[in-house]
C-alpha cells in the first residue's frame, strides 16, 4: 500500500506535468465570437489571458487532477466575472465557461472546444506573412440612429479603418449629431482610436496595438462583393471601400 506522502507526491507531479502541457495559445468560437485563451505555467500555476474582441480578462488557476480550473478576472474592476473548467486532450481543451452569478447577476454557462494554435502553423492560401491581400485598403462604416416624434434627432458615427500591405492597421472614429434646436460634432474631426499592426488567418483579423507584446483576435471577416463584412460581439458591420 502506498503511503499518504507517496500519493500526495504523485498527485503533485501529475498536476505539474499537466500544467507544463497546457502552455500555449488556444482558439475557440463561442456564440459566433472568436475567443482566444493564452496561458503559460510557472511552478504549477497556470496564468494568462482570456480574450474576445471587446475585452480581455486575466486567467489564473491550475490543475486539480486532470481538470484545469481558471478564474477569469476583470482587472479594471477587480472582479472575478467567470470561471473556466475543462480537460486537455492532445491539442484540444474541452471546457465549460460559467459566468460568476454572484459578481454579475447573470446565470449562464457555455461549452466550447479550444484548439491549440501550432507555433509554426501553415498559413492558409491567399495570405503572405499572415496578411490577407483582400483586406488591404481603406474601409468605412457608418452607424446612423434616428429618433422620431416631435423631438427628432439624428446621430451618426463614422468608423474608418486603414489596413496597409506593410502590416499597419489604423482606425479613426468621428461622431456628429443634430436635433431640432441643437447639433453636435467634434471640432477636431475624426479621432484616431487604434494604431498598430495586423495579421489574418482562417477568416480572423488579429491586431496588436503599439507597445503590446502579442496579437489579439479582433473580429471574423469575409468579403461580400466590394464590401468587407466583419462580425464580432458588437454585431455585423458592412464596410464600404474608400
Amino acid at each position: 500500500m502506498k503511503s499518504i506522502t507517496a500519493l500526495l507526491l504523485a498527485l503533485i507531479w501529475s498536476n505539474l506535468a499537466n500544467a507544463a502541457e497546457i502552455s500555449g495559445r488556444y482558439v475557440a468560437t463561442i456564440e459566433n465570437v472568436v475567443t482566444v485563451l493564452t496561458v503559460t505555467t510557472k511552478a504549477g500555476v497556470v496564468s494568462g489571458s482570456y480574450a474576445e474582441p471587446s475585452y480581455v480578462l486575466q486567467a489564473k488557476g491550475g490543475f486539480e487532477g486532470n481538470t484545469l480550473k481558471l478564474a477569469l478576472t476583470d482587472t479594471k474592476r477587480g472582479l472575478t466575472v467567470a470561471h473556466l473548467q475543462g480537460q486537455v486532450s492532445a491539442d484540444k481543451l474541452a471546457a465549460t465557461v460559467s459566468v460568476n452569478t454572484a459578481a454579475t447577476g447573470i446565470s449562464k454557462s457555455v461549452q466550447a472546444v479550444f484548439v491549440r494554435e501550432a507555433a509554426a502553423a501553415k498559413l492558409p492560401a491567399g495570405t503572405a506573412n499572415g496578411r490577407d491581400a483582400q483586406l488591404v485598403g481603406v474601409w468605412t462604416y457608418q452607424n446612423i440612429i434616428n429618433s422620431g416624434g416631435s423631438n427628432f434627432a439624428s446621430f451618426t458615427t463614422v468608423l474608418t479603418m486603414e489596413i496597409s500591405a506593410d502590416g499597419t492597421l489604423r482606425q479613426w472614429q468621428q461622431s456628429v449629431g443634430s436635433g431640432q434646436n441643437w447639433n453636435y460634432g467634434s471640432s477636431e474631426g475624426r479621432k484616431l482610436v487604434f494604431e498598430g499592426q495586423w495579421s489574418a488567418k482562417d477568416g480572423v483579423l488579429y491586431g496588436k496595438a503599439q507597445g503590446q507584446g502579442e496579437f489579439q483576435s479582433l473580429t471574423r471577416y469575409r468579403r461580400a462583393g466590394k464590401y468587407l463584412v466583419t462580425e464580432d460581439r458588437s454585431g455585423r458591420k458592412n464596410w464600404s471601400p474608400g
